[in-house]
Order: C-alpha cells, then structure tokens, then sequence
C-alpha cells in the first residue's frame, strides 16, 4: 500500500490539498467487482476521511501554571 499526499500553498499557509491511497491486493475467492465493492465501502467509512469530509475542526488550548519560576 502506498499513499501520496499532496500538500501546497494555500493563502500562504501549507495545505494539505489531496490524499490518494493505492492498494494492490491479491484476495483468493473474490473477484474484481467485490474487491471494487469492499474498497467503496471502506472508503464510505473511513473515519478519516467522514472527519475531514463536513467535520468542524476546532482547538481548544489550556496553558497550565507552571511549577517552575
């Protein structure tokens, strides 16, 4: 498996703008047309990929005191 990410310039700042994973896979039992079933399916459901698919992304930071002085 290998996967490309492509990251560019976007209103100045870096911007992760594409992600393409390929798969080669040698499956006995099943033919091209499940094999394209069970990739479809697995992308619909890929946890990353719903985040980034309509998911507002917010940072909540909290400094905490420090012990040191």
């Amino acid at each position: 498996m290998d996967a490309t990410v492509t990251l560019e310039e976007v209103d100045g700042l870096p911007t992760i703008v594409s992600s393409t994973v390929l798969v080669n896979a040698q499956i006995a039992g099943i033919d091209a047309e499940q094999f394209q079933q069970a990739v479809d399916e697995a992308a619909a459901l890929c946890p990353v990929s719903r985040l980034f698919a309509g998911a507002k992304i917010s940072v909540h930071a909290v400094l905490e005191p420090s012990s040191a002085r």
